[in-house]
This record gives C-alpha cells, sequence and structure tokens, in this order.
C-alpha cells in the first residue's frame, strides 16, 4: 500500500526523468546495516548537508518547477477531498502529527500575488 501511495504522489511531483534518477540513486546507496536491536547513539552536533553539486542544483531546479507545474491538480479538488488526500498521505509516509501541525501553520511564500492558496 505504501509503495503505491508513494509512487502516485510522487507523479504528481516528479516528471519521469527525476523518478528515474531517484530510482537510480536508492539502487546505487549502500544498503543499510542490519539491526542489531540496541539503540542508536544519538549523533552529536548538526549534521552537515549533502554537498551543493551541479547535478543537485539542476535536479532540485528540475523538481521544483514540475511541482509548480502539477500544483494545478489540486486546484479543483474540493476542501474534503483535500482533506482526505492529506491524511492518507500522513498515514502512508508515517508523518508525525505535531510536524503536520507545524507545517500548515507555517507562512507560505508567495511567487504569484495573484493566486489564491
Amino acid at each position: 500500500m505504501f509503495e503505491f501511495v508513494s509512487k502516485a504522489l510522487l507523479s504528481l511531483v516528479l516528471d519521469k526523468r527525476a523518478r528515474e534518477t531517484l530510482d537510480a540513486a536508492k539502487k546505487s546507496a549502500p544498503p543499510a546495516p542490519p539491526s542489531t536491536g540496541a539503540p542508536q547513539k544519538p549523533a552529536t552536533g548538526p549534521a552537515s548537508p549533502p554537498a551543493m553539486t551541479e547535478a543537485r542544483r539542476e535536479l532540485i531546479r528540475s523538481a521544483l518547477a514540475v511541482q509548480r507545474s502539477k500544483q494545478h491538480v489540486f486546484d479543483d479538488l474540493s476542501e474534503d477531498a483535500k482533506a482526505k488526500l492529506l491524511i492518507t498521505a500522513v498515514k502512508a509516509f508515517g508523518i508525525p502529527p505535531d510536524q503536520i501541525e507545524r507545517e500548515l501553520r507555517r507562512p507560505r511564500r508567495n511567487s504569484d500575488p495573484g493566486r489564491k492558496h
């Protein structure tokens, strides 16, 4: 179920090339070490972000452009349908409720002043 919803949502925000790049990155990533059952030590200090390469910049630009171009899909949904979609995504991705509340309260940048949110 999770994989199906994940792919469906990714198709809304990523174009085919970006999805293929993401799939290739997942396949080439080293497998996670097996769990020993013991709790992991928390990392000390802030984690450093990945290096910002030109390829990564382009991938981010491409993903944002696709996301903006697909955003209109949600404009015709009723508030009830949007709420159901949000609940489905939250359950599918295991997002903690407090994170959702923070995101819903966070002010949005409005790149198009004439567009309603």
